[in-house]
This record gives structure tokens, sequence and C-alpha cells, in this order.
């Protein structure tokens, strides 16, 4: 039965003598003419150079990725930490010789209560806290630190 018949759903002579059959693939005929031959086409040249300029924009952006992760972002991180650096320390007070490890020890075995003979031994407090009815004394020295807290005019032991 030929194609046409098929579609039409007829059978017979008649049916096929009133038009002409269509052939189902034409390409089949195309092929066995082009059997011999060999068909090349590489792209276009704009394809070519688009692609290209990709590859080499995207090869860059990584390369300059790459630098900025080893070399710039961590100098320009350390010249901010530096520079953070210099301001925390000129605003920290002066270090002195007091109090020295055997200054506190000895204050601090004695039992001392009264603020005004822990200063006498010490020294101005570097830094001074209030918080919940407790005055902390920070006493900053080339040798440490020594925290005092006093709790209702009192040193607390």
């Amino acid at each position: 039965m030929a194609p046409r018949e098929r579609e039409s759903g007829s059978s017979g002579p008649a049916a096929a003598g009133a038009t002409a059959p269509l052939r189902l693939s034409p390409a089949r005929h195309v092929r066995r003419e082009l059997a011999g031959m060999e068909l090349q086409s590489g792209p276009a040249s704009a394809d070519r150079n688009y692609w290209v300029f990709v590859a080499l924009l995207c090869i860059g952006f990584a390369a300059y990725f790459v630098y900025d992760g080893a070399r710039g972002w961590p100098e320009e991180n350390r010249k901010k930490a530096l520079a953070q650096l210099e301001q925390i320390n000129a605003e920290l007070p002066e270090l002195g010789e007091t109090p020295t490890q055997e200054i506190f020890h000895d204050l601090r075995s004695s039992g001392e209560t009264d603020p005004a003979s822990v200063r006498q031994a010490l020294g101005e407090p570097a830094f001074e806290e209030h918080a919940g009815g407790r005055v902390v004394e920070r006493y900053v020295s080339l040798y440490g630190m020594a925290t005092i807290v006093l709790r209702n005019g009192r040193v607390e032991c």
C-alpha cells in the first residue's frame, strides 16, 4: 500500500490514481546521490572568534582571581590589620615597671582590703570598669596585668 493511501484510509487503484504518491523521506534520495561525496563545513569565523574571545575572557578573569586571592587580598588585609593595630597601640597606656609579680603576690598574701593602700603599692590603674556594684581595676605593666575587684569600697580577695 502506498504511503498516501495509508493516510487517507482508502485502498485500491482508484484512490492511488487520483493523486500522485508522495515519498516519505526525500533525504534518502539525496543521501544516495551524495554518497560518494564528502561534505565539510567548519564554524563560521565570527562564531569561532566569539568563542575564542569568551574563552580568553574567562581565562583572564580566572588568572586575576587567583592572583587576587593569593597576593592582593592577603596584602590588603595585612595593611588594614596593621593600621588597626597602630590605632589600638596609640590608645593603650605606657607600660611601667610596676606591678611586678612579686609585688602583686605580696599584696595578695598580706590580705590588704583598703583600696588606698592597694593603689599606693600598685600605682594608678590603667583601666577601671564599673559593673553591678563592683569596680574592677586593672593594673598593667611589662610583666603582665593584675586585676583588683572592689565591692562596697573594699578589695575582694
